[in-house]
């Protein structure tokens, strides 16, 4: 329901602006009313509200007289306001694919405290967007990929920041990639996973555990630290690099059969483990004889 003022000023007495205004089809929706031609004068869409949620594009062109049929060199001044309301809140990141780490313009960023008032990611995948302070949900959508929403604390005063990487439609989290899949004591387990942005900043959470062939499970939330689950509670992640294991293989890991999982799972849901449909899930098999 939010409703726009679009005004351009030009800069110069010569110079007569018209205003055009197009969907993200090209499809022109609205042209301002001719005027008597008067030059010099600001030119106005007043209260225009967007018939659906998505981008939309100002044409200006000056159509005095006197100028060339082609005038691209005009200097003018667009603003763009909306009669929405001041927020104590701020948050900032970039919007970028999961897999490639390229950024991702035209994406539509929300907070779920004040839904009504979206902001878009521009070319270097970058938004800005203020809300309500509190716990609210944040979303990020853009055509062709899979929509992230995660629950954050935002606070007043001063901005916080969460890239959101985006999962294409068609694909998964990735599992954990090994060094190889056949092991014999004394070899190094070297384990590797694919992601770009990690927390803090990141609104996504990894969480990544091993089945041992006796039964056994044990999560890892750091390079090489390795705890036994207890059931309960599921620890997320909280190293800087993507390297999950990098150490020999000793007595303490029997032979046998081995499950390697990764877990993604939006930031702000506090049991994972009972929430699996909410994240991607993936799992590689290694032995070691």
């Amino acid at each position: 329901n939010l409703r726009y003022d679009i005004r351009a000023n030009p800069v110069g007495a010569d110079i007569d602006i018209a205003l055009e205004l197009y969907d993200s089809e090209g499809n022109r929706i609205f042209t301002e009313p001719k005027d008597e031609g008067i030059e010099g004068e600001e030119e106005l869409f007043s209260s225009w509200q967007a018939p659906s949620e998505g981008f939309y594009y100002v044409k200006v062109s000056d159509v005095a007289p006197s100028s060339e049929s082609c005038r691209l060199k005009i200097q003018y001044e667009l603003r763009i306001s909306g009669l929405a309301p001041v927020f104590d809140g701020a948050i900032k990141g970039v919007v970028t694919d999961a897999i490639s780490g390229q950024a991702l313009a035209n994406a539509i960023v929300y907070s779920g405290c004040n839904k009504n008032y979206p902001v878009p990611s521009f070319q270097d995948g970058s938004y800005h967007l203020t809300s309500e302070a509190g716990v609210c949900e944040l979303t990020a959508k853009v055509n062709g990929y899979k929509p992230l929403t995660c629950q954050i604390h935002i606070p007043e005063i001063f901005s916080i920041q969460r890239n959101m990487p985006l999962l294409p439609d068609n694909e998964t989290v990735q599992a954990p990639l090994l060094s190889k899949t056949v092991y014999h004591h004394g070899d190094t387990l070297y384990a590797e996973f694919k992601s770009v942005g990690l927390p803090p900043q990141s609104c996504i959470r990894y969480y990544f555990g091993i089945a041992y062939p006796d039964g056994r499970f044990f999560i890892i939330t750091d390079l090489n630290r390795i705890e036994p689950f207890d059931g309960n509670f599921l620890a997320f992640w909280m190293g800087q690099q993507n390297v999950i294991m990098d150490k020999p293989i000793g007595d303490d890991m029997p032979r046998g059969e081995y499950q390697f999982y990764i877990l993604r799972m939006p930031e702000g849901i506090d049991d994972p483990f009972n929430n699996l449909d909410n994240g991607e899930l993936n799992v590689v098999a290694f032995r070691i004889e």
